[in-house]
């Protein structure tokens, strides 16, 4: 819904918390590192967390975007009209995701 948004930083694991209702016990957590206030927006969930490997165009598969967290801000028009951005990610690592289903990515 907002984009991309690059400069982040995984700084926890196997976070808990409670998102709209339901509990969840193995998040991993991204925050800003650049200065900019906006890492995921209302209505980003369910989309792809990836990075890269050695700092170039090469992107692997980190997780799936649940949630906002941390400070909540007025989104810009780069939201595409969302009300609020928040500067933390709460993501499902992809690792179990995968292992879970016998999957593989390529």
């Amino acid at each position: 819904m907002s984009g991309v948004h690059c400069g982040l930083k995984a700084t926890q694991t196997e976070f808990a918390t409670s998102v709209e209702g339901t509990w969840h016990t193995d998040l991993d957590v991204a925050e800003r590192t650049d200065g900019n206030t906006i890492a995921v927006a209302q209505g980003d969930s369910g989309g792809p967390v990836f990075a890269s490997v050695t700092g170039g165009e090469d992107m692997q598969a980190r997780g799936v975007i649940v949630a906002g967290g941390g400070q909540k801000v007025i989104c810009s028009p780069v939201a595409n009209g969302r009300p609020y951005c928040y500067d933390t990610l709460l993501y499902t690592p992809i690792s179990p995701v995968i292992d879970k289903f016998g999957l593989s990515l390529a």
